[in-house]
């Protein structure tokens, strides 16, 4: 086993879905995006954490798909077709105020970010996206 094989076997360990006793069911993660290979990667990345993953490809689809599922996280593109990332938060979180959403965006200003924030958005991260970031937010979730 070299040190690179070694440094991936401890951070996967240390991963919060990854510390779940056994027999306790993955957290599920929704991805909303309307790429369909921004979501396979998105999917396969939180998959190897350990996560379930649900995704929707549309705002309204989105709206739907968290109140029945309940994730314990959204990752939500704001520029998705039928219903745009920020209403489709801001009707999330008339039925779920506790779950934190994560805003996806490739605008870097500030006025994108307030208005995710406005909108009920508890995070804002950057396309492409820094998976530091991403593996903080992530952690918390435990």
């Amino acid at each position: 086993m070299n040190d690179q094989t070694l440094h991936t076997a401890t951070s996967k360990a240390d991963s919060p879905a990854l510390r779940r006793p056994l027999g306790v069911a993955p957290l599920t993660v929704m991805v909303v995006e309307d790429s369909e290979d921004v979501r396979l990667m998105m999917r396969i990345l939180l998959e190897m954490e350990g996560y379930r993953v649900i995704e929707a490809a549309d705002g309204m689809q989105a709206v739907e798909m968290a109140i029945n599922e309940r994730p314990a996280l959204i990752m939500m593109d704001l520029n998705l077709p039928l219903l745009d990332g920020l209403a489709a938060t801001g009707r999330i979180r008339q039925h779920l105020s506790d779950v934190p959403v994560v805003a996806l965006s490739g605008h870097v200003t500030d006025d994108y970010r307030l208005a995710a924030f406005a909108a009920g958005c508890t995070d804002y991260l950057v396309k492409p996206l820094d998976f530091n970031h991403l593996h903080n937010i992530l952690n918390s979730l435990s």
